[in-house]
Order: C-alpha cells, then structure tokens, then sequence
C-alpha cells in the first residue's frame, strides 16, 4: 500500500484537505496529514502538527500571528485630517475626540505597489520614520484608499507634509 503525506494549511483548509483525505484513502492509500498553518492550532486530524513542522521557530511565530491578529483587527476605516505638516486620526467624521496624532517632520511616504488580486488592497500608502514611532509604537502607518485618484490626492498632501521628496519603490505581496 502507498503512502501519501497530504501537507495542508489546516487554519484555511481544513475542509479541502479532509475531503483530499478521504478521496485518497477510498483509492487505498495511507495518508499522513501534515499540518501548516500558523493561524489555528492543529486539529486532532492532523498527524503532523504545525509546532511539530515549525519546531523552535513556533513560538516566535505565535508571537508574529498574534501581531497580525491584532492589526486586522484594527483594521477599520478612520476619519484622517491633515493640517499642514500634522496628521490626525478620529474613529469617526463626528468624532469630537482625536485618537492619535503625529507631526510628519522627517517621514518618508511610499506608494505601496501590490500585486493585482482579488483579495488584496490595491492603493496603499506607508507613512514611516526612521526612528520616531508615530502610531501605537509602529514607526509605519499604512493607508488604504479608495480609488487611485484618492491615493494620488493623499500622496501629493502627505509629500508635502514631510518636506521630503517621497519614493516609489516597495513592492508587496
């Protein structure tokens, strides 16, 4: 009898690989599900568990997920306003009360190039220092906006703000 290692992302593809699984084994083969996903600890179907795969580098990507957990989670829409060289970010347009703020002096501001996919956004600018945080102890904070013509308007504004000539240069995803 053959044996099979099914090697999945259990935390996103659970279904996927149990239906694989079964497929397999109705055609007489042993299979070994191996776990690699980092977002969800292992199921109990899983022979192979990420801590397993992962080794001495799980906990450091415990850690690395919980951060990423954390920014999709505030990962929502903000009211920002800009007044010369000062950015300001309100939960709301009605907001009366400013969440945080940051002077722009010395950032440096990037238009994000991604990737065209259907699931990822496509107009990003980074805001960054060097060595100043500027939000939530991040030295980046990172703008999504709605159309090119809004990322472009918000480019030219924030440029401006910095007093430094910005780059294009970053390519993600």
């Amino acid at each position: 009898m053959a044996n099979v290692c099914l090697i999945a992302t259990m935390d996103t593809k659970a279904a996927e690989a149990r239906f694989l699984r079964a497929r397999l084994e109705r055609l007489g083969l042993t299979v070994t599900l191996v776990d690699t996903g980092i977002l969800r600890p292992s199921p109990a179907d899983a022979e192979i568990s990420q801590r397993e795969v992962l080794g001495e580098q799980a906990d450091e990507v415990a850690k690395v997920t919980s951060r990423k957990h954390k920014a999709q989670t505030m990962d929502k829409r903000r009211h920002v306003v800009l007044r010369l060289n000062s950015f300001f970010v309100f939960e709301s347009e009605s907001d009366p009360a400013c969440k945080a703020a940051f002077l722009l002096d010395d950032c440096e501001v990037t238009i994000m190039r991604v990737r065209p996919s259907k699931f990822n956004k496509r107009n990003i600018l980074c805001v960054s220092h060097p060595f100043r945080a500027l939000m939530n102890g991040s030295k980046e904070v990172y703008l999504w906006c709605l159309t090119g013509v809004e990322l472009e308007r918000w480019y030219e504004a924030l440029a401006f703000g910095t007093q430094s000539l910005p780059r294009v240069d970053k390519i993600v995803g």
